[in-house]
């Protein structure tokens, strides 16, 4: 059914979550994962190719860390994965990667590193489903599942 999923990472617990539902699911697929890592400032708009050499040298080096993690995390998890860093949109190198590499299925978290806790959906992972022509998991973190008032 899958060969090949994306996980994007931002290195938050919530995507951490997410990609460990990806590697179940690859791993009962025999499917390969390919972990991507963007870098951008949300914020301001700007791009990493507009901040200061060293700047950008510690945010390739922390995304590096964020793809390496996991790599190693599904490859614990005798999941074949492979892993890049890529500067741009968020949304949208997400979506460029699961074309560029025949991804099958996105999984990702339904929010990150925003600070915006209280959003149901991110607005990054809302762009992917809307416009990825792939299926989307969104995993909801563990922390945030429905409460029962029983």
């Amino acid at each position: 059914m899958y060969e090949t999923l994306l996980i994007p990472t931002d290195g938050s617990d919530h995507a951490r979550q997410a990609a460990e539902r990806g590697f179940d699911l690859a791993a009962t697929y025999g499917a390969a994962v390919r972990i991507v890592h963007v870098i951008e400032d949300p914020d301001s708009g700007v791009t990493v190719h507009e901040y200061d050499d060293q700047v950008r040298d510690d945010m390739e080096r922390i995304g590096e860390r964020y793809v390496d993690d996991l790599v190693s995390a599904a490859e614990g998890c005798d999941v074949a994965a492979t892993g890049e860093v890529r500067h741009g949109a968020a949304h949208e190198e997400i979506i460029a990667a699961a074309d560029d590499h025949a991804a099958d299925l996105i999984v990702m978290a339904t929010h990150g590193r925003t600070g915006l806790e209280g959003l149901v959906l991110g607005s990054v992972a809302e762009r992917v489903v809307r416009l990825a022509s792939v299926s989307v998991l969104v995993a909801r973190p563990d922390d945030e599942s429905p409460s029962s008032d029983e």
